[in-house]
């Protein structure tokens, strides 16, 4: 197992959160009873993985590895650690990690291109309170990045959501990109994925390079494109 660059896990000056109905984690790194997945992509057996034992993830993505990467494991009565180090054991080029203060797994290539660390760096001077659906926060914090990288332009999103879906209480100040979307991680129960974004922060477009998939298969997209890169700005 190796390690992720120390600055990319500093905690946020203040994070609280809450949510619907009872979140808490009581075993960060649960005993998993059976698990078994066959001939499918690295990306989708960790989200399957997430999914069926509420686990909190982030999923680095710098290039299609993890898409192009086709795993099969099975275990029993195993740890998720354990589970989760015999899928990226398949996927050349990366890893895991998880600090003692940290309720999230994340896995990443070994090297991240500065692009990926300047994102995950940037800082929101005050997220919420907020209190909405799954998508509104993917939504809302999009719209926060987006002002801080061209705070002179406008945002544009819709939200579809259903009556039955459940509402998320988030509020964080001075604190990373990662750090809000380990926060969503936590209190949906399930894991976020960045796409491999462009060189420069500067060609970022309207499209949302991140994705967050619940526990109950709320947000997110299991289409093949997941490991697409994010579109670049053209440029004249």
């Amino acid at each position: 197992m190796w390690k992720i660059p120390l600055f990319l896990f500093l905690a946020a000056r203040c994070v609280t959160a809450q949510t619907f109905g009872e979140n808490h984690i009581v075993d960060p790194d649960p005993q998993v009873s059976k698990f078994a997945v066959s001939g499918i992509s690295a990306i989708h057996a960790l989200l399957q993985l997430s999914r069926s034992e509420h686990l909190p993830m982030g999923i680095i993505e710098d290039d299609a590895s993890l898409c192009k990467s086709v795993v099969t494991y099975s275990a029993e009565n195993a740890r998720a650690s354990t589970i989760i180090q015999g899928i990226i054991a398949q996927v050349p080029g990366y890893g895991w990690q998880r600090f003692p203060e940290s309720k999230v797994f994340r896995i990443a290539p070994a090297s991240l291109r500065p692009v990926t660390m300047q994102f995950l760096q940037l800082t929101d001077p005050r997220f919420g309170p907020a209190r909405n659906s799954l998508q509104g926060l993917e939504i809302t914090l999009w719209v926060h990045i987006r002002y801080i990288l061209y705070p002179d332009q406008g945002t544009a999103g819709s939200i579809l959501s259903s009556t039955n879906s459940r509402v998320y209480e988030l509020e964080a100040k001075d604190a990373s990109v990662q750090r809000i979307l380990d926060s969503m991680a936590v209190l949906v129960r399930g894991a976020w994925v960045l796409r491999p974004l462009p060189s420069t922060l500067a060609k970022l477009t309207g499209e949302m390079p991140f994705s967050i998939f619940s526990d109950d298969e709320q947000g997110g997209s299991a289409s093949e494109d997941m490991c697409a890169p994010v579109r670049e700005m053209e440029t004249k």
